[in-house]
């Protein structure tokens, strides 16, 4: 036996309010009508729990629910946290840095006891062959995808050397190893000109790195330094805010600010400094549509306060920090909770921070006619770091390397009679 009970329905392409209504609705009348159903019960609830089994549905929803409010809030599944937040660039392989070469690839820096070191190879060496397999003409991407491989295992690579204008071919069976790559590199360019890279604001080594470098910077006599932070993601908003704190000379100086909701309330923060830095003429800040989030923090507060000047092109544009909330099956919930307030710019989420120094790189034509990469961001880094390394220096240095600030000088208006 059926009864025929009819309800209500606007249309028959139903919007989500109204799909919501009849969800409600049918619920109601499941309570109040099945014999099966107590009126203490909630099939909504019980219906969208035994969805919940099904792993991809509970995947979906949870991202659907965090990223709804903005670009920034996802949910990460278990197991999928390094890949999509790496902390370092680690890798399986033989230990070689690469660049296109035309249609070839060519070898640029050997890392010290690497397979390739080991092997003879050097910077310069032509990537031709790998398990007798023609790569002379190909990409980067395509030669690392058969250059890395698992740990342990054998890889067979020619190259071609050009030595005394004769070509030799060099054949070597190297064993993949576990290459670990540091997030942070410096040395003395010229004098009074010091580098410091950094790829990712994200593991402790780095940043202790960047401190044993700042008192090497200082032993140097440095008068300008230039901080590289093309290709750098950002990472932990701390470490940049740390970073900054050891850059700027001058104590008390309100450096960033971020807007938080603690307990559904806003709340501002001001960050100051203690003056632990060296008195620099200038730090001109490599840039460029990759350096995002803690990179832009870093950029945003050292020219917005005139320490630093900007080469590169327009970054990245991510003025918001996010809270990763681990859950207990290892997944993770990233929601956006932090705004990145940086003294002297507007807010440069979404449309980034342009450069001082706008130069963008280029491929150009060799000796031999093949084009190469030429990194003109840094040619006109160095260009103005020379101009503010001829300027005096700002501090002393005493035998044991410890630095003082020389002050300022500050010329005050005559008064008027």
């Amino acid at each position: 036996m059926a009864m025929m009970v009819s309800m209500a329905i606007s249309s028959l392409a139903l919007t989500a309010e109204e799909k919501l209504e009849n969800i409600l609705a049918v619920e109601e009348f499941m309570k109040d009508y099945s014999i099966s159903v107590g009126s203490q019960d909630e099939p909504m609830m019980d219906a969208f729990k035994l969805m919940l089994e099904n792993d991809a549905f509970y995947n979906q929803f949870m991202h659907l629910m965090l990223s709804q409010y903005d670009r920034y809030s996802l949910y990460v599944p278990a197991g999928n946290y390094e890949e999509a937040y790496p902390t370092n660039d680690n890798y399986v392989g033989i230990g070689v840095t690469m660049e296109q070469y035309g249609t070839s690839v060519r070898i640029t820096a050997v890392t010290k006891g690497s397979p390739a070191e080991e092997a003879g190879f050097k910077a310069g060496d032509l990537i031709v062959y790998v398990d007798r397999k023609d790569y002379s003409n190909t990409t980067i991407a395509k030669l690392a995808n058969v250059i890395r491989g698992e740990e342990g295992k054998k890889v067979t690579v020619t190259v071609k050397r050009t030595e005394n204008g004769k070509d030799l071919y060099i054949t070597r069976t190297l064993t993949r190893k576990f290459i670990k790559v540091s997030n942070f590199a410096s040395e003395v360019l010229e004098d009074g000109i010091f580098y410091m890279d950094l790829t990712r604001f994200a593991d402790t080594q780095a940043y202790l790195d960047f401190v044993f470098a700042l008192q090497d910077m200082v032993e140097a006599n440095t008068r300008a330094l230039i901080l590289d932070l093309r290709g750098n993601p950002g990472g932990e908003v701390n470490m940049a805010l740390n970073l900054i704190n050891r850059l700027i000379p001058d104590e008390d100086v309100t450096y960033f600010m971020t807007r938080t909701k603690i307990n559904g309330q806003y709340d501002m923060n001001f960050y100051k400094s203690d003056g632990m830095g060296v008195r620099l003429n200038k730090i001109i800040i490599l840039q460029d549509s990759s350096s995002a989030s803690a990179s832009e923090i870093v950029i945003a507060s050292l020219t917005g306060l005139g320490y630093a000047e900007s080469v590169g092109d327009t970054t990245y544009g991510k003025a918001r920090g996010q809270y990763h909330v681990s859950l207990p099956d290892g997944s993770v919930a990233v929601i956006n909770g932090i705004e990145l307030i940086a003294p002297g710019h507007d807010d440069y989420d979404v449309v980034g921070l342009a450069p001082d120094h706008e130069v963008y790189n280029v491929m150009e034509p060799d000796e031999f006619g093949i084009d190469v990469f030429v990194d003109k961001q840094m040619e006109k880094a160095l260009e103005v770091a020379r101009e503010y390394a001829a300027q005096p220096q700002q501090y002393t240095v005493d035998r044991f390397g410890n630095f003082t600030n020389i002050d300022p000088v500050t010329t005050e208006a005559p008064a008027a009679n």
